[in-house]
């Protein structure tokens, strides 16, 4: 046992020691190590339940939700091509209708796109 070298402990960060624990609004160490567990353990049990729950329901809103949404994103690409070569070019509603087709069919795969995204980040 020669070999053993004693160290001595350095004082935790918290509540120094010449505070006395009988003072309304202070906590002892032992107090606040099982207040700190408690609420790691609580939380985590809570919270993951409700976050599974949120999933399934983002997930079951999934299919109807991509449906629409690419049902919105393909007719405004096929409206696009109909607008540009479907008006003549001195019609004044053309530059407005092909863009308002290009942004539905472009923000329709965006969102599309965000909301499975959104899917994998905060699946469990």
């Amino acid at each position: 046992m020669s070999n053993v070298i004693p160290f001595s402990r350095k004082p935790k960060a918290g509540i120094p020691d010449g505070i006395p624990t009988g003072i309304p609004g202070t906590i002892d160490g032992s107090t606040a190590r099982r207040l700190k567990a408690l609420s790691r353990g609580g939380f985590a049990d809570v919270v993951r339940p409700l976050g599974w729950i949120a999933f399934l329901l983002l997930l079951w809103l999934r299919l109807p939700l991509r449906f629409f949404l690419m049902l919105t994103a393909t007719c405004g690409w096929v409206a696009l091509p109909l607008v540009c070569f479907g008006l003549p070019a001195g019609d004044p509603r053309k530059t407005v209708l092909a863009l308002a087709a290009a942004g539905i069919g472009f923000s329709s795969f965006a969102i599309a796109y965000l909301y499975d995204a959104m899917l994998e980040r905060v699946a469990p």
